[in-house]
């Protein structure tokens, strides 16, 4: 019998659970779709990498597109918390901020 694990509303996708890339996107369609949760602001790259594009020569050609195609990028990924995922479902959207905010146990 496999041992339980304890979840945490602090628990990260990528962290603790290793869900990146691909697999984040997928993880990412499915909850919106099955919490009704409406995309709002949500950028995939402020939370995870894409996959396969982090290795060189592909971060060069990424890094190339990023600037001709406007796209933001940023320098640390933000931690996506499984109390993040909650508070979207509470609030039926993505709003990046609040969640931002809801997740950070000093504010």
């Amino acid at each position: 019998m496999a041992d339980e694990v304890e979840i945490k509303p602090s628990d990260s996708l990528v962290d603790e659970f290793g869900i990146t890339g691909d697999h984040a996107d997928k993880f990412m369609e499915a909850y919106s779709t099955r919490f009704d949760v409406r995309p709002g602001d949500f950028d995939f790259n402020r939370y995870f990498e894409m996959e396969g594009l982090s290795f060189w020569p592909f971060s060069i050609f990424t890094n190339w597109l990023h600037r001709r195609w406007g796209v933001k990028k940023y320098e640390e990924r933000e931690p996506l918390t499984i109390a993040m995922l909650q508070h979207a479902i509470d609030l039926g959207e993505w709003d990046s901020q609040r969640l931002s905010e809801s997740s950070d146990p000093a504010k």
